[in-house]
């Protein structure tokens, strides 16, 4: 075909088009949160979102900066330097700041999708994880959530970058690892990575056949724990104590050993074991300080000893507690969802966020989390079956994060982070599932449009 003089070329048509929707990808999310977060009530500090906010206003040294991991407190201290300062009564710079980690997550994403589907059903999906109402109400929430979310995205992409090409890039790894130890900064959740990578990997072998594989994973390891160090030896200087990121360890491993917890979406267990069995036994330590949020935030080390002698009474005597605690936290972590996150962003609008009221949002999410699961569930085991690299190589974060999880206490705070990952997995299965068949980009378009249209409904249903 001929091109009239001064008619753009099909590829420069191509390439606008492209930059077009990556730019999209970032607007719409930051805009419809953001200001979702400005006009209605946002979650805030509820939720227990702990003392993050002072953190980033206090100096690095105070004790309690050892009970949290560092990422999102710098990430508000950032925040806080470049706008003047930021408190309870002016937030809006931490929504504008995280709704750009959300709209960057959602590029992020895409471009990760794109493996699998064309441009158009792949923007049309990236639209709806990123206006998807959990993700929305998430960006009024002063918290790590939203952060840790868009770093674990940003890591899944750099992974797949690095790991999921023929040949391998070293270099790229060791782009990779600072990310992923970034994000463990956040939450000390990937610390393992470089054991799920090197199974990927393993499994990618006979594909892959590169000479710079396992150089790249060394590179990828190294700068991973380069990134953490620095935090590592602080932690050392300061206590005389090995701690990777902070002292929550044993926090987070004692009620797998105090009682058998069966938490399911609609209830927070912590509030139990900690009123019933937790402060008790710090109380016989401290005495009255036990009842003293702030003691208990300046002196983590004290609280960690607390439990790590519990553990240490109870390890060998209940054991097949702990073992039924994280078979049930392995399924919770993969049937459970963040209703509980829609419901206090829905009954907040009331100014009584203890009110449990039905709201459509909330049927809505339940509902569609439920597909996306199943969905999610068809996508990861027909790639890993196929040994599809970008599957594989997303699957060992994925499935890092599940173990972590397991492993420790869980409620439905955390099941934010496997968000991404069923999106993707999905994305994978519609790929799969219509490109044989001759009206199959149709079919594609159509169901990436449905789910589109879905997540923007959903969250017209949270705040109408």
């Amino acid at each position: 075909m001929e091109i009239s003089k001064g008619q753009p070329s099909p590829n420069e048509e191509e390439e606008a088009g492209n930059w077009l929707r990556l730019l999209s990808c970032f607007l719409f999310p930051l805009f419809l949160s953001v200001l979702i977060s400005l006009l209605y009530r946002p979650l805030k500090t509820q939720l227990m979102a702990e003392e993050y906010l002072d953190l980033a206003r206090q100096s690095s040294d105070v004790p309690s900066s050892l009970l949290r991991p560092p990422g999102y407190v710098a990430f508000l201290h950032f925040i806080n330097v470049v706008s003047g300062g930021i408190n309870l009564d002016r937030l809006a710079p931490v929504y504008i700041g995280q709704g750009v980690v959300l709209g960057l997550a959602t590029v992020a994403w895409y471009i990760t999708v794109c493996r699998w589907l064309a441009a158009l059903p792949a923007w049309l999906m990236a639209l709806a994880f990123g206006c998807n109402p959990l993700v929305v109400a998430m960006v009024g929430y002063i918290h790590y959530d939203i952060l840790h979310l868009g770093m674990s995205v940003l890591t899944g992409l750099l992974l797949v970058w690095t790991f999921a090409n023929n040949p391998v890039h070293p270099r790229r790894a060791i782009l990779a690892g600072i990310t992923c130890g970034t994000l463990t900064l956040i939450r000390p959740m990937t610390l393992i990575e470089p054991a799920f990578l090197a199974l990927a990997l393993g499994l990618l072998a006979w594909r892959t056949r590169s000479h710079g594989v396992w150089l790249a994973w060394a590179a990828f390891s190294f700068a991973m724990i380069a990134t953490i160090a620095p935090r590592t030896w602080s932690n050392y200087a300061r206590t005389g104590r090995f701690m990777p990121v902070n002292a929550q360890t044993m926090a987070a491993l004692w009620p797998m050993l105090e009682k058998p917890i069966k938490q399911d979406s609609n209830s927070f267990p912590w509030t139990y074991l900690w009123i019933n069995c937790g402060r008790p036994l710090l109380e016989k330590q401290v005495g009255a300080a036990a009842f003293d949020i702030n003691y208990l935030t300046s002196h983590p080390l004290v609280v960690e000893d607390v439990f790590a002698a519990r553990i240490r009474e109870l390890i060998h005597t209940r054991a097949s507690v702990y073992l039924s605690n994280l078979a049930h936290n392995a399924l919770f972590f993969w049937s459970g969802d963040s209703r509980m996150i829609i419901r206090a962003f829905v009954s907040l609008q009331d100014r009584n966020i203890y009110v449990i009221q039905p709201a459509w949002a909330i049927g809505f999410l339940i509902v569609s989390s439920a597909l996306l699961h199943v969905c999610g569930a068809l996508g990861l085991v027909l790639g890993l079956w196929r040994r599809d690299p970008t599957v594989t190589i997303l699957a060992s974060l994925f499935i890092c994060l599940w173990f972590a999880h397991s492993m420790v206490y869980l409620d439905f705070r955390y099941l934010y982070v496997k968000f991404p990952f069923l999106f993707w997995f999905t994305g994978y299965l519609m790929g799969e599932c219509f490109k044989t068949s001759s009206s199959g980009k149709k079919n594609v378009i159509w169901i990436s449009a449905a789910f589109a249209m879905s997540s923007l409904l959903g969250t017209a249903l949270l705040v109408f």
